[in-house]
C-alpha cells in the first residue's frame, strides 16, 4: 500500500486485557492523560524485539505497582508484538524529528522558568495545535519518552 509506514512496537498489558485485544484486534485506549496526551503506548523497535519486550514488562510492572489491573481477572503481565500500520501525511506525526524537537526547544527557550517547563505536556500542547491546524487528529505518533523504572525487576543488560 502506498503511503504506509509499518512500526514495529511491544505493548506490555494485563493478560485480561491482551486477550480482549486481540480477539477484538482493537487497543482501546480509556485514559486521558499519557506522557505524550492520550494515547495507546507502544516500545518500538527494527531488530531489537528483546529490548522493547523488556520495556513493555516493566511498563506493566509500573502500572501493576499503581493497583491499574486491580479490577483485571487474570492481572498477569502479557507482552503483545504488533505491527501498526500509519497512515501517510497529518494522521502520522513522527516526534523523533529533528524538527519535531527543535520546536519543544523553542517552546522551552519561551519560559521564563525552565522547572516549570514539562515536555511531556509541551508534546501534547503541540499535538494539539497540529490537530487543530489540520482539523484531523494525529492517529499514530512516534515519540521518545522515558524508559520505566527498574525497581524490583532485573536488568535488561548484564
Amino acid at each position: 500500500m502506498i503511503g504506509v509506514a509499518l512500526l514495529l512496537g511491544t505493548h506490555g498489558t494485563s493478560r485480561t486485557r491482551a486477550e480482549a485485544i486481540v480477539s477484538s484486534r482493537t487497543f482501546v485506549h480509556t485514559a486521558s492523560d499519557g506522557h505524550s496526551g492520550a494515547g495507546v503506548y507502544f516500545w518500538a523497535y527494527e531488530t531489537a524485539l528483546g529490548l522493547a519486550a523488556h520495556l513493555a514488562r516493566l511498563w506493566w510492572a509500573t502500572y501493576f505497582r499503581q493497583q491499574k489491573y486491580a479490577t483485571d481477572a487474570d492481572p498477569s503481565c502479557a507482552i503483545l508484538d504488533v505491527g501498526i500500520e500509519c497512515p501517510s501525511g497529518d494522521a502520522y506525526l513522527d516526534a523523533t524529528t529533528v524538527e519535531f524537537r527543535e520546536t519543544l526547544t523553542q517552546m522551552a527557550s519561551s519560559f521564563e522558568d525552565c522547572d516549570g517547563f514539562e515536555l511531556d505536556t509541551a508534546t501534547a500542547y503541540v499535538v494539539d495545535q497540529i490537530e487543530s491546524r489540520t482539523n484531523r487528529p494525529v492517529l499514530v505518533m512516534k515519540a521518545l519518552l522515558k524508559s520505566p523504572s527498574r525497581s524490583g525487576l532485573p536488568s535488561f543488560v548484564a
